[in-house]
């Protein structure tokens, strides 16, 4: 068993980074990992990033041009396809940040996340903000957790 975990070790596999640093659980040292998935190295962006037992979901938009309804609903659709490829659901969203292009549309999200997220409601904040493209008028980038 180990007692005092002095090991710091870095090194990168399969976009993985793999840290072993000074976690004690049990008296023993666990090795961490940050997991990086959907890579776009166009963009320089991860769409998911696992780090311990949270989970950041970026960019998730759908439905461009069609109304704020389908387009919230469509991002909610990319959060979720996200979360499920990890074995998470819309219930374990902690934290949302919800963008807009016209903040006004905000009144439309608050009836959409009761009926698709159980009851299990986020923390949230919504921005008002310029897209890269026309016809994008809602993105949703999310925190999720991992309970044991």
């Amino acid at each position: 068993m180990v007692n005092n975990c002095e090991v710091k070790i870095s090194y990168i596999l399969r976009r993985q980074i793999i840290i072993c640093n000074e976690n004690r659980i049990q008296g023993e040292c666990r090795m961490r990992e940050i997991i990086r998935t959907e890579i776009d190295k166009e963009w320089a962006h991860s769409a998911i990033v696992e780090a311990g037992d949270y989970v950041y979901i970026s960019y998730c938009m759908k439905s461009e041009g069609q109304s704020i309804e389908n387009q919230i609903n469509g991002a909610f659709d990319v959060l979720s396809e996200r979360l499920e490829k990890i074995g998470l659901t819309l219930k374990s969203v902690v934290q949302m940040d919800c963008l807009f292009r016209d903040i006004k549309d905000l009144s439309f999200l608050g009836e959409i996340i009761k009926e698709r997220f159980e009851g299990k409601y986020p923390a949230r904040k919504a921005y008002e903000t310029k897209f890269i493209r026309d016809g994008i008028d809602f993105q949703v980038d999310a925190i999720a957790f991992r309970e044991n």
